[in-house]
């Protein structure tokens, strides 16, 4: 297997970049030989359906355009094969629908959402909808204005699920097949959350939503075709000192154990679900702003991209789903794991 890592290669107001472009390594649940493929602050990727491309967002420097860049795979290496404007501004997410034929990007900045066709080749054709959201929530800065961060296809309807951090609420959409957006529903988070990212329980019914602002996890449940806000719980323990603010989420398989990435607190926050979330263990991860997570594909493993330590840290998971340090990697600056099948 593969494992590509989205980083960022400059300076901007969160991070001080330091990578060369996306880090290819290859995997066995150990991370080896890694390479760089250069491009600017690839901060997060995606693979096409059939693996032959990596889709990554060009998250440019304040007050500049985004991009997205295609790269066709060759074997454990890439090739740059295509760059367009992203619609928008920051872009800080990017996914393939489930029917195969559309890319869809969550610009940041501007809170504008991107749908281009893809062609048969895997490269990007023409931009077949741009929406922009309005609105704003509680928080001065943050909240002054609309910011999508994830286009998540619920993997029961198809539909498209946004969380917008700018406006504490979860937005969903119907995708046409002329690659066109209509908006169906709209679930309000509490005010100041902050809704960054969204997984499905495999039971199909439960929605997890991680809240950056507020460091929580919203546990929606579906009512008919859109969700409703259930319980809430703080991704960190209640004697958590300093600013913190939670960045991914993922489910297990078996759906018994929820994980959520906390950034300040620098821990991983592991629960058990039978119905509620229960928390387990707040691992430290052994770095600095772990920014995103993913489970190896037998998950056995979890793998951890520490933004502002210049590492991947890997932790073993035992029957319950706790977390035990295995070791580290050293990859500068990483921001988004993704691990493909050769």
């Amino acid at each position: 297997m593969t494992l590509f890592i989205g980083t960022y290669t400059e300076p901007h107001p969160h991070v001080l970049g330091r990578a060369g472009g996306i880090v290819v390594a290859d995997y066995d649940g150990a991370i080896r030989d890694p390479r760089t493929v250069a491009v600017r602050s690839p901060s997060w990727l995606a693979l096409s359906p059939a693996g032959t491309h990596v889709y990554s967002v060009i998250e440019a420097g304040s007050g500049e355009p985004g991009q997205v860049a295609v790269f066709s795979r060759h074997g454990g290496s890439l090739l740059l094969e295509q760059v367009v404007a992203s619609g928008g501004y920051e872009p800080a997410h990017l996914a393939v629908d489930p029917s195969g034929r559309f890319l869809v990007v969550a610009n940041y900045a501007d809170g504008s959402l991107a749908v281009f066709a893809l062609r048969a080749d895997g490269l990007l054709g023409r931009m077949t909808h741009l929406v922009s959201h309005v609105g704003s929530s509680v928080h001065p800065v943050r909240q002054a204005g609309p910011h999508p961060h994830q286009a998540y296809f619920d993997p029961v309807t198809g539909r498209m699920l946004v969380p917008d951090l700018g406006t504490d609420a979860l937005v969903g959409y119907s995708l046409d097949g002329e690659g066109r957006l209509t908006e169906e529903d709209r679930v309000a988070l509490p005010p100041g959350s902050g809704p960054r990212h969204a997984v499905l329980h495999s039971d199909g019914e439960h929605l997890f939503v991680v809240n950056e602002l507020a460091s929580t996890i919203a546990v929606l449940v579906r009512t008919g075709a859109s969700f409703a806000v259930e319980s809430v719980v703080s991704t960190v323990p209640a004697d958590a000192e300093g600013p913190t603010f939670a960045s991914a989420i993922a489910v297990a398989r078996d759906g018994r154990t929820v994980y959520a990435g906390n950034r300040g607190h620098d821990s991983i926050a592991v629960f058990s679900w039978d119905g509620a979330l229960e928390p387990l263990q707040f691992e430290p991860t052994r770095g600095r702003t772990p920014r995103d997570f993913t489970l190896s594909p037998d998950e056995s493993l979890l793998h951890v991209a520490n933004q502002d330590s210049d590492t991947v840290v890997t932790f073993a998971r035992n029957g319950h789903g706790r977390l035990a340090f295995r070791d580290e990697a050293p990859v500068p600056t990483p921001v988004c794991l993704v691990i493909a099948e050769d």
